[in-house]
Protein backbone atom coordinates (compact mmCIF):
# COMPACT_ATOMS: atom_id res chain seq x y z
CA UNK A 1 0.00 0.00 0.00
CA UNK A 2 1.22 3.68 -0.83
CA UNK A 3 2.44 5.70 2.32
CA UNK A 4 0.84 8.96 1.65
CA UNK A 5 1.76 12.26 2.99
CA UNK A 6 0.66 14.25 5.41
CA UNK A 7 -0.18 17.92 4.41
CA UNK A 8 -0.87 20.66 6.83
CA UNK A 9 -3.30 23.12 5.59
CA UNK A 10 -4.20 26.61 7.29
CA UNK A 11 -8.17 27.14 8.38
CA UNK A 12 -8.82 29.30 5.38
CA UNK A 13 -7.78 26.46 2.87
CA UNK A 14 -9.76 24.00 4.99
CA UNK A 15 -13.43 26.57 5.02
CA UNK A 16 -12.03 26.60 1.11
CA UNK A 17 -12.59 22.67 0.59
CA UNK A 18 -15.56 22.41 3.27
CA UNK A 19 -17.30 24.87 0.87
CA UNK A 20 -16.33 23.31 -2.41
CA UNK A 21 -19.81 23.19 -4.59
CA UNK A 22 -20.24 18.97 -5.64
CA UNK A 23 -20.11 18.17 -9.41
CA UNK A 24 -18.28 16.86 -11.72
CA UNK A 25 -15.14 17.79 -10.47
CA UNK A 26 -15.51 17.62 -6.26
CA UNK A 27 -17.35 15.06 -4.09
CA UNK A 28 -16.94 15.20 -0.61
CA UNK A 29 -17.62 12.09 1.28
CA UNK A 30 -18.25 11.01 5.06
CA UNK A 31 -15.45 8.62 6.09
CA UNK A 32 -18.06 6.53 7.20
CA UNK A 33 -18.51 5.56 2.99
CA UNK A 34 -18.21 2.03 2.64
CA UNK A 35 -14.96 1.83 0.44
CA UNK A 36 -16.61 -0.81 -2.36
CA UNK A 37 -19.34 2.43 -2.93
CA UNK A 38 -15.96 4.38 -4.04
CA UNK A 39 -15.63 2.97 -7.14
CA UNK A 40 -18.28 4.73 -8.48
CA UNK A 41 -16.81 8.19 -8.13
CA UNK A 42 -13.44 7.03 -8.62
CA UNK A 43 -15.34 5.43 -12.11
CA UNK A 44 -16.86 8.85 -12.74
CA UNK A 45 -13.33 11.12 -12.06
CA UNK A 46 -11.83 8.51 -14.57
CA UNK A 47 -14.17 9.03 -17.00
CA UNK A 48 -13.91 12.41 -16.95
CA UNK A 49 -11.29 15.57 -17.06
CA UNK A 50 -10.38 14.38 -13.52
CA UNK A 51 -11.65 15.97 -10.14
CA UNK A 52 -10.80 15.72 -6.53
CA UNK A 53 -12.70 13.66 -3.68
CA UNK A 54 -11.95 14.50 -0.03
CA UNK A 55 -13.54 11.24 2.46
CA UNK A 56 -13.87 12.89 5.93
CA UNK A 57 -16.27 15.89 5.42
CA UNK A 58 -19.64 15.02 6.82
CA UNK A 59 -22.61 16.91 5.91
CA UNK A 60 -26.34 17.90 7.14
CA UNK A 61 -29.05 20.13 6.91
CA UNK A 62 -29.08 23.20 8.51
CA UNK A 63 -31.96 25.39 9.23
CA UNK A 64 -33.63 26.39 6.11
CA UNK A 65 -32.36 22.77 3.94
CA UNK A 66 -28.76 24.49 3.81
CA UNK A 67 -25.95 21.93 4.08
CA UNK A 68 -23.76 22.05 6.81
CA UNK A 69 -20.23 20.45 6.60
CA UNK A 70 -17.87 19.40 9.12
CA UNK A 71 -14.12 17.85 9.05
CA UNK A 72 -14.46 14.70 10.65
CA UNK A 73 -11.31 12.93 9.66
CA UNK A 74 -9.97 9.53 9.75
CA UNK A 75 -8.07 9.64 13.02
CA UNK A 76 -4.74 8.38 11.94
CA UNK A 77 -3.64 7.23 8.17
CA UNK A 78 -4.21 3.15 9.23
CA UNK A 79 -7.96 3.93 9.55
CA UNK A 80 -8.18 4.30 6.09
CA UNK A 81 -6.39 1.27 4.72
CA UNK A 82 -9.96 0.24 3.41
CA UNK A 83 -10.76 3.25 1.28
CA UNK A 84 -7.21 3.54 -0.16
CA UNK A 85 -7.00 -0.40 -0.73
CA UNK A 86 -10.21 0.46 -2.83
CA UNK A 87 -8.71 3.04 -4.83
CA UNK A 88 -5.41 1.00 -5.54
CA UNK A 89 -7.39 -1.62 -6.62
CA UNK A 90 -9.62 0.16 -8.93
CA UNK A 91 -6.76 2.41 -10.56
CA UNK A 92 -3.17 2.29 -8.79
CA UNK A 93 -1.17 5.90 -8.08
CA UNK A 94 1.04 6.91 -10.34
CA UNK A 95 0.76 10.45 -12.68
CA UNK A 96 -2.41 10.53 -13.55
CA UNK A 97 -3.96 9.54 -9.64
CA UNK A 98 -2.71 10.77 -6.79
CA UNK A 99 -3.74 10.92 -2.84
CA UNK A 100 -2.68 12.55 0.27
CA UNK A 101 -4.12 13.42 3.97
CA UNK A 102 -4.91 16.58 4.97
CA UNK A 103 -4.18 18.14 8.49
CA UNK A 104 -5.93 21.11 9.97
CA UNK A 105 -4.56 22.12 13.64
CA UNK A 106 -7.83 23.52 14.47
CA UNK A 107 -9.45 20.43 13.48
CA UNK A 108 -9.44 16.52 14.70
CA UNK A 109 -8.39 13.75 12.31
CA UNK A 110 -7.20 13.65 8.76
CA UNK A 111 -9.14 13.94 5.22
CA UNK A 112 -8.32 11.98 2.27
CA UNK A 113 -7.84 13.98 -0.86
CA UNK A 114 -7.56 12.04 -4.21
Amino acid sequence: MANLEVIEITQQQRDIVLSFPEGHFHDLKSLDIAPGKLTRTISAFANAAGGELYIGIDESLGPGGGKIRTWRGFPDPEAANGHVQAFESTLPFGPYFIASFLSCASERGLVLQV
